[in-house]
């Protein structure tokens, strides 16, 4: 049992993790974030990280870290060689081939220039073997998203999140699209829950020095899918625990956090409130209530 506190002095939250939450990270993004050590540091998770890019090459910080395993050269797919297009910008490097750059949004084109094709080894979600459940899978942009989801449907029939990077002005052939990743979803039991992490192109001169920045169109978002009601309705009590940890500490939502928890237990749903500051003692008690300094973890 893993257990991290959230604590006051008139009640007191636990999570009641059962084992770890399993992370499965294609295009190595979650490990590529400054706060990752942070998120390893709550020893609760196990991360799972393929990297065809080889981003991650250079960070020893990584290599000594308990349940945390790198896959480099490796993206999941249908389980057939793939080949890793690497692009002068090393960030807009995968195995989706860069479009040609009339078709590129002008910021990329001399980023997606292509440099080399290099072999790399795909692998099937449904052929990993010893994976009790995964709880947690990130797509990035930059390798084919839906034939991950195709070849990986029984493998993620009891998944609780999706985190899926969609792009609004495409720079690869066969880059995934919200309506496609939504239909996946809706027919295998999950659903749109928000948008997230939301990445900015600016058109203001890059030559001359401003006085201040603005960024307003949209080039890319993470979309998040949870389980929909029917899914929910049937997950046991571990499953519903693990739900709420990953929405409250990770993207700090509280609200759907609280229904996750209500669903299997008012009572610790209650004091989830009371420790998230939503509810006050003053409220129903003469005694004094005080949040203490380090009441839980800090939303990643």
């Amino acid at each position: 049992m893993t257990g991290l506190s959230v604590t006051t002095t008139e009640t007191s939250f636990n999570w009641r993790l059962n084992g770890r939450i399993t992370v499965l990270d294609n295009g190595a993004r979650l490990s590529q974030q400054d706060n990752f050590l942070d998120l390893m540091a709550l020893n609760a998770f196990s991360v799972i990280a393929f990297d065809p890019a080889s981003r991650l090459h250079d960070q020893e910080a990584l290599t000594d870290l308990d349940e945390f395993q790198l896959f480099p050269h490796v993206t999941l797919g249908n389980g057939e060689p793939a080949t890793l297009f690497a692009c002068l910008d090393a960030e807009l490097s995968g195995t989706l081939e860069p479009l040609p750059p009339e078709r590129l949004p002008q910021a990329s084109r001399q980023g997606a220039r292509l440099l080399s094709s290099i072999p790399v080894n795909s692998i099937a979600l449904d052929a990993i073997e010893g994976l009790n459940s995964i709880d947690w899978l990130l797509l990035d942009d930059l390798n084919d998203s839906l034939t991950i989801l195709k070849h990986g449907e029984t493998a993620l029939k009891d998944a609780l999140l999706f985190q899926v990077r969609l792009p609004f002005s495409p720079t690869h052939q066969k880059q995934p699209d919200f309506a496609r990743v939504n239909q996946w979803m809706t027919r295998h039991g999950f659903r749109f829950y928000r948008l997230n992490n939301v990445n900015y192109q600016s058109h203001l001169p890059t030559d001359i020095e401003l006085e201040r920045q603005q960024a307003t169109q949209m080039t890319c978002v993470d979309a998040l899918f949870i389980p929909d009601n029917d899914l929910i309705a049937t997950l046991p009590a571990e499953r519903l625990e693990k739900l709420a940890f990953l929405l409250d500490t990770i993207f700090d939502i509280h609200d759907f956090s609280y229904q996750v928890l209500n669903q299997n237990d008012p009572k610790r749903a209650r004091d989830y409130l009371i420790s998230r500051g939503y509810i006050s003692r003053y409220h129903e008690e003469e005694d004094t209530f005080t949040l203490t300094a380090a009441y839980s973890p800090v939303p990643w």
